[in-house]
């Protein structure tokens, strides 16, 4: 079997093939789509796999909808349109006996506004709320958190169930920088002073998580979660169990603030945070680590011991390859404030003035956003399904309905 492996950047596909018509041979065994949908703007892999007797044969496509941006190489890479619609790839095999044809038919998706959060009653105007963070337990439930500078007294909390936001803000202070939804009934809502919401399914527990202010938190699983430290408080903390509030301090390399953090197993992470600081942890501490950058650095996400990325200020990036942080060009200067990495050719970026940065696992790109406001948090389920929140009381939504 010969195998031809084309990159094609499209979205919510419906495949259907047609394989050897009257008067053609069968030349195609079947084409393969690496995930089912993505974004407008994004790119991802296809295999178009042939039988024996298409050893010696010529491969011509034709794409609507999509550009292609190498037509003189083996492996052509296909890109989708910038707005939402029906995009068809046609591939024609042939060879000295005869031809072959398949299709696919793609319907590219994109972001959109979500517009329900206007209308909820909150603490304060929703066009003055400063979104942080984004997590969801699954694709029917989830949470975001609101606070900032001027907004100490509005732990805002929004709950997503079935289609619908609802208001779920409880306690009188705090204002909220990290989300993280373990499930439906493990989310917890942390920030100012440590101030923490824990939900249980059925209510709402107020604490504090010991060492002060948290700026960023992740779980490796329900057992095992991090927090870090703002600038002046040098605590890393983990989660100790059982109870919500059971968290134990670790000394950090310094109190230069860390605003994210991610680990892929109990003895191995990073943290990273103010004038490009990078903490590992070794299993037993914190050590500091070099970054390759000066700039400061707002989040971080680990898909393996040897596959990273962590973004920051003035579109820095930089990669993880098991041994050192290195630079990428983003092709941006604005500032970067997210990251997630679905797999190692989708990886996702939001930053400021509504940036949205995609990497196919060669070069970045940037997609089409609705919005200018400054996105802060950024939670996907696939690379067509998602959700991404900042300022401006700004929550929008990737996708919608697959």
């Amino acid at each position: 079997m010969t195998r031809f492996v084309i990159l094609l950047a499209v979205a919510g596909v419906s495949l259907s093939l047609v394989g050897c018509p009257a008067g053609e041979i069968e030349l195609i065994e079947s084409i393969q789509l690496e995930h089912t949908s993505c974004a407008a703007g994004a790119s991802m892999a296809v295999e178009v796999l042939l039988n024996a007797d298409a050893t010696d044969a010529t491969i011509e496509w034709d794409v609507e909808g999509a550009w292609l941006s190498a037509i003189d190489v083996a492996a052509p890479r296909f890109v989708a349109w910038d707005e939402p619609g029906l995009a068809t790839l046609s591939v024609t095999v042939t060879t000295g006996d005869g031809y072959d044809t398949a299709t696919a038919e793609v319907t590219v998706v994109g972001w959109t506004v979500e517009p329900q959060v206007a209308d909820l009653e909150l603490l304060l105007p929703t066009e003055d709320i400063p979104f942080n963070s984004v997590s969801f337990a699954n694709r029917d439930v989830g949470w975001v958190v609101a606070g900032g500078e001027g907004y100490y007294d509005r732990p805002i909390i929004l709950g997503y169930e079935d289609g619908t936001w609802t208001n779920q803000t409880t306690g009188e202070y705090g204002h909220l920088h990290a989300a993280w939804a373990n499930d439906v009934d493990d989310f917890y809502g942390t920030g100012g002073g440590g101030r923490t919401f824990h939900w249980d399914g059925d209510d709402w527990t107020e604490f504090f998580i010991p060492g002060g202010c948290v700026h960023g938190l992740s779980f490796l699983n329900p057992e095992d979660g991090w927090v870090t430290p703002a600038e002046g408080q040098p605590f890393m903390r983990r989660y100790a169990g059982p109870d919500p509030w059971d968290w134990e301090s670790y000394t950090a390399p310094s109190s230069y603030g860390m605003s994210g953090v991610s680990t892929i197993s109990e003895d191995f992470g990073f943290a990273v945070g103010n004038m490009g600081r990078v903490f590992e942890f070794d299993g037993e501490e914190w050590v500091d680590v070099d970054s390759d950058t000066g700039e400061h650095l707002h989040g971080i996400d680990m898909l393996s011991d040897i596959k990273a990325w962590a973004v920051g200020n003035g579109g820095t990036i930089l990669a993880w390859d098991g041994t050192a942080w290195e630079q990428m060009d983003s092709g941006t200067s604005k500032d970067l404030h997210t990251v997630q990495a679905i797999n190692s050719e989708s990886v996702w970026v939001v930053g400021e003035d509504g940036t949205i940065l995609f990497f196919d696992g060669e070069e970045w790109s940037e997609l089409p956003s609705p919005t200018d406001a400054n996105l802060k948090g950024l939670f996907l389920f696939d690379s067509a399904s998602g959700w991404a929140v900042g300022e401006e009381g700004t929550i929008i939504q990737l996708g919608g309905e697959i």
